[in-house]
C-alpha cells in the first residue's frame, strides 16, 4: 500500500469515526484507532465546557486537575503531541504519547483527529440535551391536569395521548384504542372542527382556540381546543390536538351572565342611581332605573371628571368622598340638595370600594324620607290635635331655659274647665274641638319667641323668656278677654279657662319649682270657678236638649203636671214635688251625647244602635252630678229606665228597688206620650192608651201606682167631662205606638219609642 493510500485510510477511519453511547464509549473508540493507527502507548483527555471530566490510558486514571497538570508537564516532550480544542460549548485537550515521536504527517491526521473528536462531543451534549428535554415535555404532557394532548396520523390513527385525554375523551390505554374520527365525531359544532382539521391538513397552520363541546351520552363537557401540524421532510405528518376542559369557566360565565342579568333588572327596578369612578374621580360607568332620574343624559359625561358631572359643591364633596374610600376602605355617605323644576330634591350618596383604585357611588333620591323624617320630628315634638308643642319639647325648653343666660322667665298653666263632662256627655269629637279652640285661643295672645305647648289632656302651658310679672299679668288678661271674644261667637259650646302663672328674676332658674308655683296658681283658681263653668256647660247642654227637639214643647208642661198630680195623690213633701218636675223637664238630658243618625233613624234600630241609646241614661246623670241645680235628680236619672219586672236598664233594678220618683215618672211618661202626636205616628185614645197601662201594669210599671195614676186621671175626668168607664185588662207591656219607655225588644221591632 502507498503511503498516500494509507493516508486516505486514516482519513477515511477518522471520517467515519462515530459512536452512539456514552463519552466512556467514545473514548474507547479513540483509544482503539489510536492506538492501532499510530501506535501511541499513553492517552489523556481532559474535558472542559459543559461537561468536566478526564480519561487516561496506559497508566493509571488521574483526575482532571491531575491530568491537566500532567499534560502540561509534558507537553514539549518530543513524544508527545497534545492539542487544545474548543467548540461552541464544549472544549478539550487531547495528549498522545509515541514512543520515538509523531511524524509530521501524523501530527497532521492527528489535528484532523482532534477536530473530530471535539465534534462528536459537541454532538453527543446536544443529542443528551434533546432527549432530556424531550424526556421532560414528554412527562410534563403525560402528567398535565389541565391540557388534554393526543396526536393522530393521516389515517386517522391516534400516535400519543396523556392522561388528560385519557379522562376527558375517554380513551383507555387497555382496550381497543379508538381511532382519530370516533374520538372527533363527539364533538360539537361537527362542521367547525371539520373545516378547522381541513385547513390545518392543506395549510399547515395550526388553528386559533375553538370553543367546542363533547356529548358522550348524557355527559357534556366544554373544551378549547386548537390543532397543531407536526412537519417533516415529507410534509405534515400528523396533527397534535391539544384542549383544555372549560366547562367549569363556561358554568361561571353562565352564571356571570345571569348575575349581570338579574343585576341590570335591579338596576331597572330600583329607583337608585350607580356611579363607578377610578381613583382620579373619573366617570367610568353609569347605570340608572329610571332615566329620568339623572336629569340630564348621561353619556356625555362618562370619562369625565367628578368635578365637572356633579354641580360645584356636590363635585366636591363627592372627589372627598372618593378619596377617603380609596384611604381607609370603609363606605362613605354624603348627603346633598338639589333644585329641580322649582322644587328642592334631597339625595344620598354611598360610595363604596370597588377592587383596589374603583369606587362605586349609590345615589339615592330621598325626599321622600327626608319628608316623612321632617314630619316624624314635627310629630316628636308638636301635639298631633292641636299642632302646638308637646310636653317634650316643652321639657327640653325648660332645662334649655335652666341653662340659659336670661335674665328672667315666665311660665303660664292653663287648664280647660269642664273637658271631662263635655267629652263623657258630647263625645271626644266635641272635647277635641274644644281643645283646637283653646289653642287657637292661646296661639292670638303671646309672642313669636313664646313657647306654648299642651303638655296634658286638658292643660297647656307657656314660657315666657326675659319677662317681668306685670307684662305675664297682661298675658293673663288677653287670655280672659280672648276666651269671652270667643264665648260670644261660639255659645254652643264655650270655652273655661283656669289660668295660673309665675315669674323668676333670679338666675339660674328652677324651673321645676316655678312650674310647681304656677300650677298651685291655677289650681286655686280653679277651685273658684269650677263649679261655674261645669254650670255653663250644663245650661249649654240644656240648650243643645232643646235644640234637638226631646224638649218637645208642652210635653215637659203637661208632664210635670201628672208627676206632681201623682205626687200629691201619695202625699209626697213639696220638695219631691219640686225635684220631680225638675226630673220630668230634664230626665232625658242625656241624649245630647247619642248621634242624630241614631235619634232620628226611621227604622228600628240595631242591636249596636239600641247600645248606644241606653247610655243616655249615664250620660245624663254625669251631666247631672255637674251641675248644682240637678244634682239632686242626679239619681233618678240614671234609673228612669229600670222596669217593675227587672228587664230595663242600666243598672236592672226591680221593683222596690227603682226609686219612687222614676216608677212615676216611667207611668206619667208613658201617658202623655200615647196620647199626643208624636212626628212618626198620631195619638191614641186616652181609653186605649189607659188600656195599655193596665196591661204593662206589673212588667214595666209598678201595678200599684198605675191604679193610683188611673184614679188621678177619672177624678180629672170627673171634673171636666164625668167619669169614664174602665174595663178591666189583662196585664202585659205597652206597645210600641207610644210609649217612651219601652222593653229592648220593642225597639229593635219598631224603631220607635227611643226614651
Amino acid at each position: 500500500m502507498t503511503d498516500r493510500t494509507a493516508e486516505l485510510s486514516v482519513l477515511y477511519e477518522i471520517a467515519s469515526f462515530d459512536f452512539s453511547g456514552s463519552l466512556e464509549q467514545l473514548f474507547a473508540g479513540l483509544v482503539e484507532k489510536s492506538s492501532r493507527i499510530f501506535d501511541v502507548r499513553r492517552i489523556v483527555l481532559v474535558l472542559k465546557g459543559v461537561s468536566r471530566g478526564s480519561f487516561t490510558w496506559g497508566f493509571s486514571h488521574l483526575s482532571p486537575i491531575v491530568a491537566e497538570d500532567y499534560v502540561r508537564e509534558n507537553q514539549s516532550s518530543s513524544e508527545a503531541f497534545v492539542r487544545e480544542v474548543s467548540k461552541d460549548r464544549c472544549s478539550c485537550i487531547l495528549y498522545l504519547e509515541k514512543k520515538g515521536g509523531f511524524t509530521a504527517k501524523e501530527v497532521r491526521l492527528l489535528h484532523i483527529l482532534s477536530s473530530r473528536l471535539v465534534e462528536m462531543i459537541e454532538l453527543h451534549h446536544t443529542q443528551e440535551e434533546v432527549r432530556r428535554a424531550h424526556e421532560c415535555f414528554k412527562l410534563v404532557i403525560e402528567n398535565s391536569p389541565m391540557v388534554a394532548v393526543f396526536g393522530f396520523d393521516q389515517q386517522g390513527g391516534l400516535t400519543q395521548w396523556n392522561r388528560e385525554a385519557e379522562r376527558i375523551f375517554g380513551i383507555v390505554r387497555e382496550d381497543d384504542v379508538p381511532n382519530a374520527e370516533t374520538l372527533l365525531q363527539t364533538i360539537q359544532p361537527a362542521a367547525l372542527l371539520d373545516n378547522a382539521l381541513a385547513n390545518v391538513w392543506e395549510t399547515g397552520q395550526p388553528t386559533p382556540p375553538l370553543e367546542l363541546l363533547l356529548k358522550q351520552g348524557d355527559r357534556e363537557c366544554w373544551l378549547l381546543m386548537t390543532l397543531i401540524p407536526v412537519t417533516g421532510f415529507n410534509g405534515i405528518t400528523e396533527v397534535f390536538c391539544m384542549a383544555v376542559d372549560i366547562t367549569n369557566r363556561k358554568r361561571g360565565e353562565r352564571l356571570l351572565l345571569q348575575k349581570s342579568l338579574e343585576l341590570e333588572a335591579v338596576f331597572k327596578a330600583l329607583p337608585d342611581l350607580y356611579f363607578r369612578f377610578d381613583s382620579e374621580g373619573t366617570l367610568l360607568d353609569c347605570q340608572a332605573g329610571v332615566e329620568s332620574g339623572l336629569f340630564v343624559p348621561v353619556d356625555p359625561f362618562l370619562g369625565r371628571k367628578v368635578q365637572e358631572v356633579f354641580p360645584p359643591d356636590i363635585g366636591r364633596q363627592a372627589h372627598t368622598a372618593i378619596k377617603c374610600v380609596l384611604q381607609t376602605k370603609s363606605p362613605v355617605s354624603v348627603e346633598y340638595s338639589l333644585s329641580f323644576n322649582g322644587r328642592q330634591q334631597f339625595f344620598e350618596g354611598r360610595y363604596l370600594p370597588l377592587l383596589d383604585d374603583q369606587v362605586i357611588a349609590v345615589i339615592r333620591n330621598i325626599t321622600e324620607r327626608k319628608q316623612v323624617e321632617e314630619r316624624l320630628r314635627h310629630l316628636s315634638i308638636h301635639d298631633s290635635l292641636t299642632g302646638l308643642y308637646n310636653r317634650s319639647y316643652f321639657e327640653e325648653e325648660m332645662h334649655r331655659i335652666e341653662r340659659s343666660r336670661y335674665k328672667s322667665v315666665g311660665l303660664i298653666l292653663c287648664d280647660v274647665d269642664g273637658l271631662k263632662l263635655v267629652n263623657d256627655t258630647l263625645g271626644h269629637a266635641s272635647g277635641d274641638r274644644l281643645l283646637r279652640a283653646v289653642a287657637e285661643v292661646l296661639k292670638g295672645c303671646f309672642r313669636g319667641n313664646d313657647v306654648l305647648s299642651r303638655i296634658g289632656g286638658d292643660e297647656f302651658a307657656v314660657l315666657l323668656p326675659n319677662v317681668t310679672e306685670s307684662i305675664v299679668e297682661k298675658a293673663r288678661r288677653k287670655i280672659v278677654s280672648a276666651i269671652d271674644l270667643y264665648n260670644e261667637s261660639h255659645s254652643d259650646l264655650p270655652l273655661s279657662l283656669s289660668v295660673g302663672f309665675a315669674v323668676s328674676s333670679t338666675p339660674p332658674f328652677d324651673m321645676r319649682d316655678l312650674f310647681r308655683k304656677a300650677d298651685n296658681e291655677m289650681y286655686r283658681e280653679k277651685l273658684h270657678r269650677s263649679q261655674s263653668a261645669r254650670s255653663a256647660i250644663v245650661e249649654t247642654l240644656k240648650k243643645a236638649l232643646e235644640a234637638r227637639d226631646f224638649m218637645t214643647e208642652g210635653h215637659c208642661d203637661r208632664l210635670q203636671q201628672l208627676v206632681t198630680m201623682l205626687a200629691k195623690s201619695l202625699g209626697l213633701p213639696e220638695k219631691t214635688q219640686t225635684d220631680l218636675r225638675l226630673l220630668a223637664q230634664f230626665h232625658d238630658i242625656g241624649k245630647v251625647g247619642i248621634p242624630d243618625r241614631i235619634l232620628h233613624k226611621e227604622g228600628p234600630l240595631d242591636a249596636e244602635e239600641f247600645a248606644e241609646m241606653r247610655r243616655h241614661c249615664e250620660i245624663g246623670h254625669r251631666i247631672a252630678v255637674s251641675s248644682p241645680d240637678l244634682a239632686p235628680i242626679a239619681d233618678w236619672i240614671l234609673k228612669h229606665h229600670e222596669w217593675w219586672n227587672g228587664q230595663g236598664y242600666p243598672l236592672g233594678l226591680k221593683e222596690e228597688e227603682i226609686p219612687l220618683a222614676c216608677r212615676i215618672l216611667a207611668i206619667t211618661d208613658a201617658y202623655d206620650t200615647m196620647t199626643n202626636d208624636r212626628p212618626y205616628r198620631k195619638a191614641m185614645s186616652k181609653k186605649e192608651a189607659i188600656e195599655e197601662l193596665i196591661r204593662c201594669a206589673g212588667t214595666q210599671f209598678d201595678p200599684v201606682l198605675v191604679k193610683k195614676f188611673l184614679s188621678v186621671l177619672r177624678k180629672i175626668n170627673r171634673e171636666k167631662a164625668g167619669s169614664v168607664a174602665i174595663k178591666p185588662q189583662k196585664q202585659g207591656c205597652l206597645p210600641h205606638t207610644g210609649a217612651r219607655s219601652v222593653a229592648p225588644r220593642v225597639e229593635r221591632n219598631t224603631g220607635r219609642g227611643r226614651g
